[in-house]
């Protein structure tokens, strides 16, 4: 195993994940380091930063911090369950992303060809996205939407 110890500076430089962050969760108790230096100075290990990046993923979900320490300590862990359970939960979406880009394909068709869309096509299009908007909550929503700043257009 990988014996590499990292402080917290070094943990943050290297996962793009602030000391502040670090030292909250560390505060809360959802991930707490397994060593310290003599002065008390934080050493993360492989198992921390691996719990490091669970946590990352899950909240990258929008699961609340709370739920994600309580994921994480069961015994067996089910995080594998719970990432199935949230693949399906995004196989949905993209699904549904899927028709409304194929809603709006169609109405581009429409109007480039000079034909009027009809207030059913209008209709159909609006019902698929406010469906969509209701599959997340706005803070869900804004969540998505800064994770998605945060990670750049590369990310």
């Amino acid at each position: 195993m990988d014996q590499t110890r990292m402080t917290i500076g070094q943990l943050a430089r290297a996962s793009g994940v602030s000391v502040r962050t670090l030292r909250h969760y560390d505060q809360i108790g959802l991930l707490t380091p397994q060593a310290r230096t003599l002065a008390g100075y934080r050493l993360y290990c492989h198992d921390d930063i691996e719990r490091l990046q669970h946590i990352r993923l899950l909240k990258a979900l929008t699961w609340p911090l709370r739920d994600i320490a309580d994921l994480l300590n069961r015994r067996p862990p089910v995080l594998a369950a719970t990432l199935n359970w949230q693949l399906e939960a995004i196989d949905s979406r993209v699904a549904q992303l899927q028709q409304v880009r194929a809603t709006i394909q169609t109405l581009i068709r429409s109007v480039e060809t000079g034909g009027q869309v009809s207030t059913t096509e209008f209709l159909t299009q609006l019902k698929e996205m406010t469906q969509m908007e209701k599959h997340y909550s706005p803070e869900q929503l804004e969540t998505l939407a800064s994770r998605r700043a945060e990670l750049g257009e590369a990310g």
